[in-house]
């Protein structure tokens, strides 16, 4: 674990606010935030960066945990992260970039630009951007280890039928950014990633930031980690296929060069997404009684979190190589300690490391049902219980923490094991702490 004390702010001031004439030095100190985030990576649930700044300045950041676990390599403030969704927001400025210019409309239908594309004809690019497509996710594990350049990714989203007539209902996915950025590429001749570095990374100094679909892996880039048994409490797992989620989930970055795109946001430099029907590839929301717009992004083995607050100019900032399901949480909480908000801040506690278990864990294997849409199947690997849900192929592990309960920390909640026939699973206090129960088929 590592927090960063003491740094000296040497580089450019982006976005209309000018270089200072000295580098400013920032001293931090071990605050509430801290100590939050310093249980949460002892409890190896978080290893990464948070980071609050306002439009020219850092002002709080700390750094925990490893890079590289199996290697002991610290995180630094340079370590990069996969940002999953958050490259959405990447994706959508491109667009209105190009709408700005007049080269595209947002009510063209994409066949204008793809001709080929089955359903080009039914969907336009406003339909992309609200999530109103009706296009199907690719089964991304049947992919797992293909990689498929931008043609054949949409030749794979187009053998799905659609999930319901464009522009009558909604639903969050990832296939649609997967087609805009096609759309990018068809327009500027030229890659996706190649758009991106000439019109916002380059001009905004994101140098730490880039496109990870052709599995070309910048230094410093971080190795990603599931929650694990004891002792390491994580598991690292091999790098995923990027290119099954260009334009949707495929960018990497550092902190502070999220802090920086949150910048662009806030300032409406270079696009202006406050004055858009709709935020796209960005989240409205309400938090500790401010208007923030924001973006989270999970993918296996990472998370992150970018909170933009506009009427406060400040922008949080949270990156992580462990993937667990609280991350939107601790943002949330984040915001609440900094802006001292009085709702209930969800303290993180020092895990016990002390059980020890003794019983039979194939008494708990088996496949159990809440409904025909939440079926989990328990199985055992390595002498360790891995929970799947609705058949997938990565398992969670359950760490045991008492006789006959176990932690689930990638998904969140605790299970209990009341008998062989049934799983009480409770949510976090977070999510209401209500309990599914789970009885076996």
């Amino acid at each position: 674990m590592k927090q960063v004390v003491k740094y000296t702010l040497g580089f450019l001031i982006i976005l209309h606010v000018g270089c200072k004439e000295k580098p400013e030095e920032v001293t931090i100190e071990h605050t509430e935030i801290h100590n939050y985030f310093n249980v949460l990576s002892e409890n190896k649930d978080f290893s990464g960066t948070v980071l609050i700044g306002d439009e020219n300045t850092i002002l709080e950041q700390y750094t925990f945990g490893y890079a590289d676990f199996e290697k002991q390599v610290k995180h630094t403030t340079n370590s990069k992260f996969c940002i999953a969704s958050n490259s959405k927001t990447f994706t959508a400025a491109a667009i209105i970039l190009l709408k700005d210019r007049g080269d595209i409309q947002l009510s063209d239908t994409i066949s204008k630009y793809l001709p080929d594309f089955k359903y080009g004809d039914q969907i336009t690019i406003l339909n992309l951007l609200r999530y109103e497509s009706g296009l199907a996710d690719i089964d991304w594990e049947l992919y797992k280890d293909n990689i498929l350049d931008a043609k054949a990714l949409v030749a794979e989203i187009e053998k799905k039928p659609l999930e319901f007539k464009p522009g009558t209902d909604g639903k969050y996915g990832n296939a649609g950014f997967t087609i805009l950025a096609n759309i990018v590429e068809a327009v500027s001749g030229q890659s996706y990633d190649e758009f991106l570095k000439e019109n916002l990374l380059k001009p905004y100094e994101m140098h730490d930031t880039g496109d990870l679909s052709l599995h070309e892996f910048p230094k410093e880039f971080s190795k990603l980690n599931f929650p694990g048994p004891r002792p390491e409490l994580i598991r690292p797992i091999p790098n995923v296929n990027y290119s099954v989620s260009l334009g949707s989930g495929s960018m990497y970055a550092s902190a502070i060069d999220l802090w920086k795109w949150g910048n662009t946001i806030a300032s409406k430099y270079p696009v202006d997404v406050f004055k858009e029907a709709y935020p796209y590839g960005w989240g409205r929301d309400s938090i500790a009684g401010r208007f923030c717009l924001n973006q989270t992004g999970m993918n296996n083995g990472f998370v992150s979190s970018l909170f933009v607050f506009p009427e406060e100019k400040t922008t949080l900032v949270l990156v992580s190589n462990i993937q667990h399901g609280l991350w939107v949480d601790w943002t949330k909480d984040l915001a609440k300690m900094y802006f001292k908000d009085s709702t209930k801040v969800f303290y993180p506690e020092k895990r016990k490391n002390t059980f020890k278990p003794t019983q039979d864990f194939n008494t708990y294997t088996g496949r159990f049902k809440l409904n025909e849409d939440r079926i989990i199947d328990i199985k055992i690997v390595d002498n360790n219980l891995y929970l799947h849900l609705n058949d997938d192929a990565m398992g969670h592990h359950l760490l045991p923490v008492e006789k006959h309960t176990f932690e689930l920390r990638s998904f969140t909640g605790t299970l209990f094991f009341k008998n062989k026939d049934s799983i009480f699973w409770k949510l976090p206090e977070q999510w209401g702490a209500s309990t599914q129960v789970y009885v076996r088929e």
